[in-house]
């Protein structure tokens, strides 16, 4: 949409002047995160187990880097509704230890749905049953012009492309574009089901790590607090990384399923044996598969 040397030259408020002017009010559509979905989110912790809810939640602001929604010092919370992506997410590596936090929904919220153009899946490398499966993100606006297709496919080309560090300035465009949306005025529907809050809680988008066949999440702050539960944490070893394979082994050293204080994570005196707390994830045949430390499967998409 813009060429990567103005992208690097320019602020984010710039180019969100340039989609002013360049798109006006195109139709990007929403989606809603229902009721009982668990979101998992990964952090690094190779301090030891986190004693702190915080720890394990969204980044204090003078810890919040530039990232794919969010601008410098803008606390953001970056998570998954697919429990392994986070280990992509991070690119954690052989020896790494990581908190891994589960999180209910507690009621339907409102997110921006960028990214599921079905170009940018297939650009990305998504399985044809991973596209089919998505339908209602993909057409989710009913009649569609071909001018509006156009502009929803590039939007999501640039939300999901591969930034790599030293180009981290890319990402100033898929904020833009991420903030532009928030301008726009929503005519919110209502129905049984239908989040009662008629304002956007953040952004989907499918994960890049994974090749599109699953699906990221990203939320404002205060929709953590008002609208999430934290159910577990768990605090893993990474056992294995094999890139060539894009393939891990896991295992749980430390597992918490009770909190107190409303920030403190009280982890488990004694865990089970090491086999039952043992997992690995790779691509078989084309497909995500996780599997137990016995072998079974537990995971496929």
């Amino acid at each position: 949409m813009f060429s990567e040397d103005d992208v690097k030259k320019h602020d984010i408020d710039t180019i969100k002047k340039w989609l002013r002017d360049s798109v006006g009010r195109s139709v990007v559509p929403i989606k809603y995160i229902t009721t009982g979905t668990i979101l998992c989110r990964g952090v690094s912790c190779q301090d030891g187990r986190p004693v702190r809810i915080q720890r394990i939640s969204y980044p204090p602001s003078d810890r919040a880097t530039l990232q794919r929604a969010s601008r410098i010092g803008q606390p953001r919370f970056y998570c998954s509704v697919a429990s392994p992506a986070p280990f992509y997410e991070l690119h954690a590596k052989q020896g790494d230890l990581v908190g891994l936090s589960f999180w209910e929904v507690m009621e339907p919220l409102w997110l921006h749905n960028l990214g599921f153009h079905p170009s940018t899946l297939r650009e990305i490398g998504a399985q044809e049953c991973s596209i089919v499966g998505r339908e209602q993100l993909i057409k989710a606006i009913p009649d569609e012009s071909e001018a509006n297709n156009k502009i929803r496919g590039e939007f999501s080309r640039i939300f999901a492309q591969y930034v790599p560090d030293e180009k981290s300035y890319l990402y100033k465009q898929s904020i833009a574009i991420n903030e532009f949306l928030d301008e726009f005025e929503i005519c919110f529907p209502d129905g049984p089901g239908m989040p009662v809050k008629k304002e956007i809680a953040g952004t989907a988008y499918p994960s890049l790590q994974m090749r599109g066949d699953a699906d990221n999440v990203v939320l404002l702050p205060k929709f953590v607090h008002s609208s999430l539960r934290l159910n577990s944490v768990q605090y893993v070893k990474v056992e294995e990384a094999n890139d060539a394979r894009s393939a891990y082994r896991f295992l749980t050293i430390g597992i918490s399923e009770s909190f107190s204080d409303g920030q403190n994570i009280n982890w488990f005196e004694t865990l089970g044996s090491e086999t039952d707390r043992q997992c690995s994830i790779a691509i078989e045949d084309g497909h995500w598969v996780t599997r137990r430390g016995d072998g079974s499967i537990f995971y496929s998409v």
